[in-house]
Protein backbone atom coordinates (compact mmCIF):
# COMPACT_ATOMS: atom_id res chain seq x y z
CA UNK A 1 0.00 0.00 0.00
CA UNK A 2 2.81 2.21 0.64
CA UNK A 3 5.64 2.81 -1.26
CA UNK A 4 9.29 4.33 -0.47
CA UNK A 5 8.45 6.72 -3.79
CA UNK A 6 5.51 7.92 -1.69
CA UNK A 7 7.66 8.95 1.04
CA UNK A 8 10.06 10.56 -0.80
CA UNK A 9 7.88 12.44 -2.62
CA UNK A 10 6.15 13.54 0.94
CA UNK A 11 9.68 14.65 2.34
CA UNK A 12 10.69 16.53 -1.05
CA UNK A 13 6.67 18.43 -1.56
CA UNK A 14 6.52 19.16 2.47
CA UNK A 15 10.71 20.19 2.96
CA UNK A 16 12.03 20.56 -0.07
CA UNK A 17 9.55 22.44 -2.09
CA UNK A 18 8.18 24.40 1.02
CA UNK A 19 9.67 27.92 1.68
CA UNK A 20 9.59 30.15 4.93
CA UNK A 21 6.92 32.37 3.96
CA UNK A 22 4.52 29.46 3.39
CA UNK A 23 5.47 27.76 6.54
CA UNK A 24 5.17 30.88 8.57
CA UNK A 25 1.39 31.65 6.91
CA UNK A 26 -0.23 28.62 5.96
CA UNK A 27 -2.26 28.74 9.40
CA UNK A 28 -3.37 32.50 9.04
CA UNK A 29 -4.19 31.97 5.25
CA UNK A 30 -6.17 29.32 3.34
CA UNK A 31 -4.86 30.55 0.21
CA UNK A 32 -1.39 30.42 1.20
CA UNK A 33 -2.47 26.59 2.32
CA UNK A 34 -3.43 25.56 -0.58
CA UNK A 35 -0.70 27.34 -2.38
CA UNK A 36 1.45 25.15 -0.35
CA UNK A 37 -0.61 22.13 -1.09
CA UNK A 38 -0.38 22.11 -4.94
CA UNK A 39 3.92 22.68 -4.30
CA UNK A 40 3.79 19.99 -2.34
CA UNK A 41 1.68 18.02 -4.74
CA UNK A 42 4.54 18.39 -7.66
CA UNK A 43 6.48 14.95 -6.87
CA UNK A 44 3.50 13.11 -6.56
CA UNK A 45 3.07 13.55 -10.47
CA UNK A 46 6.03 10.87 -10.57
CA UNK A 47 3.50 8.42 -9.15
CA UNK A 48 0.33 9.15 -10.85
CA UNK A 49 -1.24 11.31 -13.56
CA UNK A 50 -4.62 10.91 -11.74
CA UNK A 51 -6.18 14.31 -11.55
CA UNK A 52 -8.65 13.68 -8.59
CA UNK A 53 -5.70 11.62 -6.79
CA UNK A 54 -3.43 14.74 -6.82
CA UNK A 55 -6.44 17.27 -6.26
CA UNK A 56 -7.16 15.12 -3.37
CA UNK A 57 -3.15 15.12 -1.90
CA UNK A 58 -3.06 18.55 -2.41
CA UNK A 59 -6.90 19.60 -0.59
CA UNK A 60 -6.14 17.38 1.79
CA UNK A 61 -2.29 18.27 2.78
CA UNK A 62 -3.45 22.14 2.82
CA UNK A 63 -6.36 21.19 5.25
CA UNK A 64 -4.41 19.12 7.74
CA UNK A 65 -1.96 21.95 7.62
CA UNK A 66 -4.16 24.90 7.68
CA UNK A 67 -6.00 23.61 10.97
CA UNK A 68 -3.22 21.88 12.39
CA UNK A 69 -4.98 18.72 12.61
CA UNK A 70 -2.35 17.11 14.55
CA UNK A 71 -2.64 18.70 17.31
CA UNK A 72 -6.07 17.28 17.95
CA UNK A 73 -4.16 13.67 17.81
CA UNK A 74 -1.63 14.75 20.19
CA UNK A 75 -4.99 16.26 22.61
CA UNK A 76 -6.71 12.81 21.91
CA UNK A 77 -3.65 10.66 22.85
CA UNK A 78 -3.14 12.51 26.30
CA UNK A 79 -7.10 11.72 27.20
CA UNK A 80 -5.66 8.62 27.80
CA UNK A 81 -3.06 9.15 30.30
CA UNK A 82 -3.00 10.30 33.97
CA UNK A 83 -4.75 13.42 34.40
CA UNK A 84 -1.73 15.61 35.53
CA UNK A 85 -0.53 14.49 32.06
CA UNK A 86 -3.89 15.94 30.31
CA UNK A 87 -4.29 19.38 29.03
CA UNK A 88 -7.05 21.55 27.96
CA UNK A 89 -7.62 21.92 24.37
CA UNK A 90 -6.49 25.67 22.83
CA UNK A 91 -7.41 26.22 19.78
CA UNK A 92 -4.93 29.03 18.91
CA UNK A 93 -2.40 26.45 19.90
CA UNK A 94 1.00 27.81 17.96
CA UNK A 95 2.83 24.82 16.34
CA UNK A 96 5.48 23.07 19.24
CA UNK A 97 3.99 24.27 22.39
CA UNK A 98 3.60 21.80 24.80
CA UNK A 99 1.19 19.37 25.37
CA UNK A 100 1.45 19.71 28.72
CA UNK A 101 3.63 22.13 31.41
CA UNK A 102 6.13 19.15 31.84
CA UNK A 103 6.42 18.65 28.06
CA UNK A 104 10.00 20.35 27.50
CA UNK A 105 9.15 22.43 23.69
CA UNK A 106 11.55 20.41 21.39
CA UNK A 107 9.95 17.06 22.59
CA UNK A 108 6.63 18.99 22.18
CA UNK A 109 7.40 20.00 18.56
CA UNK A 110 8.90 16.92 17.39
CA UNK A 111 5.97 14.89 18.51
CA UNK A 112 3.74 17.39 16.60
CA UNK A 113 6.14 16.96 13.71
CA UNK A 114 6.01 12.83 14.00
CA UNK A 115 2.20 12.43 14.01
CA UNK A 116 1.88 15.53 11.37
CA UNK A 117 3.77 13.41 9.01
CA UNK A 118 2.05 10.16 9.46
CA UNK A 119 -1.09 11.56 9.09
CA UNK A 120 -0.10 13.23 5.84
CA UNK A 121 1.84 9.79 4.60
CA UNK A 122 -1.57 7.44 5.54
CA UNK A 123 -3.50 9.66 3.67
CA UNK A 124 -1.85 10.42 0.89
CA UNK A 125 -0.99 6.03 0.88
CA UNK A 126 -5.08 5.99 1.05
CA UNK A 127 -5.88 7.93 -1.68
CA UNK A 128 -3.25 6.49 -3.99
CA UNK A 129 -4.11 2.72 -3.34
CA UNK A 130 -8.23 3.47 -3.96
CA UNK A 131 -7.26 6.08 -6.77
CA UNK A 132 -4.70 4.72 -8.92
Amino acid sequence: MFTASQIVAHLVGDYVFQNAYMAENKRRSFLVAISHGVCYTIPFIFITQNLIALFLIAFTHAIIDHFALARYVVYARNQFAPSEYRYKLKFTLPMGEGPNDRAPGHIAFFVFVVIDNTMHILTNGVILYYLT
